[in-house]
């Protein structure tokens, strides 16, 4: 981990702007999660240490102060620095000697308060002392042998030449093979085109994707229709630092490298690579023009068992799945007369070895219509869209809350709430004619809670932020039907005013077919138990 991330230093550009900025002041809070982590760590490491720019380490020096209540160098936390100032050194705008010893870690006052150690046993190179000592009057500055690095390579005259040797025909027909070879340009202009030579080698067509750009605060009228188009026109037409270009050529068996990090959750994290399988064609068109395809995949459920899903999915944000490849998926629930999720995304992998994967997490919105407490009963209303009758629906989930020790410390809600609530997907099966699908470990709370972003969400509760016991995850009793609603007369909520659109194209939805359940998905951590739900139609 970066010493920018574990202790939340800002990352300022150097320009002409900000000559004159204040030093830099971490953003770490002395009550959060981080600040704890440091305050039980005995010993704290810094590799690289001569890469940090001083002002770097002096705004660590200053957080641990702030964290630890003590005006002792790094808040007397021990912290060894390791490091080669032959090897790294700060990057500086002048890139000069001055400049970069300026900035080093040389200058700054904290350099006193460390006990240099130097290590003399060489460990790469200990096989060749020879080679270690070649090395060391090098980095001493001691030898002046004049090298010409041309002669340990082969030369080729013509960057077709390079891409034949990088990417004969047999590594481009594997795309796994292609990401283990790269090709090293200082210009990205250089690197463009040898892409597009690479593109052009690739078997099949490929497909053209254009960004959209827009202008800010600005209102688009028939008087500047011409003018906004004009100005579009030019900022797609100019290439920018870190922004891709305007146009993107996208072929199957290509791989492309995330260089910023754009979705955690989706692994769209900086230098992970993601490959590009299948482009599907569009099936059908919508009201709004967005097309969609279907198909059914296959996903293992555990060990033993698999389920099947259909799916409807838009083609821009979900491709066509594989045979015996695992896929991580993200739902929520849409209330519908037949079970329904909306799905997110999911994500592939090709090891199957070891999977292991729990039930998907599941989570909804709803108002409360009625609460029974002598009946041990809670009625939550869901609203949703049906893509093939192109209409909204409603849903009723109603919970039996008879397990009472599993609802120890949760209040009931409140009537007329509307609700977030999550589960875990437990099964989906057919029951003679009806559906019914089991939801263990089911939590809400009402939109007016100030304590979900913990995870231990408590229904009902708006002020309470203490987590509820955890009593094991013991199989739930309780059972939810899941009916259709006949009266649609009464006014909308605002669950349904959020999904009264005319279509919902924003996600995909997964509609299942009997004996079906999807896996795990990405990025959720473990629900606090509450009830159990299970639906039926």
């Amino acid at each position: 981990m970066t010493v920018h991330k574990r202790f939340i230093i800002p990352v300022i550009e150097d320009d002409d702007q900000n000559q004159a900025r204040p030093p830099l002041r971490s953003g770490l809070h002395s009550n959060s999660g981080q600040a704890a982590l440091l305050r039980e760590a005995s010993l704290l490491i810094i590799d690289e240490v001569w890469a940090l720019p001083a002002e770097v380490l002096e705004a660590v020096d200053d957080v641990l102060q702030d964290v630890m209540g003590s005006d002792e160098p790094f808040g007397g936390k021990v912290v060894l620095a390791v490091g080669d100032p032959r090897q790294t050194a700060p990057v500086t705008k002048e890139n000069t000697e001055q400049a970069t010893l300026e900035a080093s870690f040389l200058t700054s006052p904290l350099f006193a308060h460390f006990k240099v150690h130097e290590l003399q046993q060489a460990q790469r190179q200990a096989g060749d002392p020879a080679l270690s000592a070649w090395v060391d009057r090098i980095g001493d500055d001691y030898s002046r042998n004049s090298i010409d690095p041309t002669t340990f390579f082969d030369n080729v005259d013509s960057l077709q030449l390079a891409k034949d040797f990088l990417f004969p025909p047999d590594v481009l027909s594997n795309p796994r093979s292609v990401i283990s070879r790269c090709f090293l340009t200082p210009l990205n202009i250089n690197v463009d085109e040898f892409n597009d030579m690479v593109l052009d080698d690739l078997p099949g067509e490929y497909y053209v994707k254009r960004s959209h750009d827009s202008l800010k605060d600005v209102e688009r009228t028939a008087s500047n229709a011409e003018d906004i188009d004009a100005a579009l026109t030019t900022i797609a037409s100019i290439s920018h630092p870190r922004v891709p270009e305007h146009e993107l050529r996208l072929q199957v068996g290509q791989y492309l490298a995330a260089m910023s990090s754009a979705s955690t959750m989706d692994q769209l994290r900086n230098t992970n690579f993601v490959g590009f399988v299948q482009f599907d064609k569009v099936k059908k068109v919508s009201k709004t023009g967005s097309g969609y395809w279907n198909t059914s995949i296959r996903f293992a459920l555990n060990v033993a068992d698999t389920a099947i899903v259909s799916a409807d999915a838009t083609a821009y944000s979900a491709t066509a799945p594989e045979v015996n490849k695992l896929y991580y998926i993200t739902a929520s629930w849409i209330g519908t007369a037949r079970p329904t999720l909306s799905i997110h995304t999911f994500m592939e992998q090709d090891d199957t070895s070891s999977f292991d994967a729990p039930s998907p997490i599941i989570t909804g919105v709803g108002r409360v219509p009625e609460v029974h407490k002598t009946e041990l009963k809670i009625r939550i209303q869901t609203a949703g869209y049906d893509r093939e009758s192109n209409s909204r629906t409603r849903t009723d989930l109603n919970t039996n809350r008879t397990a009472e020790r599993r609802w120890k410390g949760v209040p009931w809600p409140e009537v007329g709430a509307d609700v977030f609530f999550v589960g875990k997907l437990h099964s989906q099966t057919t029951v003679g004619s009806r559906y019914e699908i089991l939801i263990e470990d089911m939590t809400w709370a009402n939109q007016s809670s100030n304590n979900t972003s913990n995870g231990n969400a408590q229904q009902g509760s708006s002020s309470s932020s203490s987590a509820r016991p955890f009593l094991g995850k013991r199989r739930r009793t309780e059972t939810t039907e899941l009916t259709p609603l006949t009266n649609t007369s009464s006014s909308p909520s605002l669950i349904e005013n959020i999904l009264d659109m005319p279509a919902y194209d924003s996600t995909s939805s997964l509609s299942s077919s009997p004996s079906a359940s999807t896996s795990r998905p990405s990025g959720t951590g473990p629900l606090p138990p509450s009830g159990s739900s299970s639906a039926s139609r």
